[in-house]
């Protein structure tokens, strides 16, 4: 009994170390193969409803090991965001939909605003007055070694 057991304990953690194997070289398969098919996808689904003759520009892409996604811009300046993925996580083909369309207004960035004023524990500090000239006299009411 004791025997079977481990046999069949050994037999499950050599299937999911395999599993697993499997898992990562199928992962690492689609981050590193050639994609110009998902590209192709990518483009024609962005295009959708554009009509013949549509261009894309691409603005950038991510690879992953489960999906890729594309940001493009197309003729009417909108911005194209399409996400393509395996029919089965790692495996089967590729299907790409588009996430996000909206108008491009030339920059994808959005407007930062300036970072407030750094509060500090103690009173603000004010810069170091300058030194007075040679030969001339300390102005009224500052101290005669010039600091604050």
């Amino acid at each position: 009994m004791r025997r079977t057991l481990d046999a069949l304990w050994s037999l499950i953690w050599s299937l999911l170390g395999l599993g697993l194997t499997a898992a990562c070289l199928a992962g690492l398969y689609n981050v590193l193969r050639d994609d110009l098919d998902v590209q192709m996808l990518a483009d024609a689904a962005a295009c959708e409803g554009e009509g013949p003759g549509c261009a894309v520009q691409k603005l950038s892409w991510e690879r992953g090991p489960i999906a890729e996604t594309f940001e493009m811009r197309n003729r009417r300046q909108e911005l194209v965001r399409v996400r393509c993925t395996r029919e089965d996580i790692l495996l089967g083909e590729y299907s790409c939909k588009v996430r996000d369309r909206f108008a491009y207004g030339g920059s994808v960035l959005p407007v930062l605003r300036p970072a407030p004023p750094a509060k500090g524990n103690g009173p603000a500090r004010k810069p170091a007055a300058q030194p007075p000239a040679s030969g001339s006299a300390p102005a009224p009411g500052s101290p005669p070694d010039g600091g604050p």
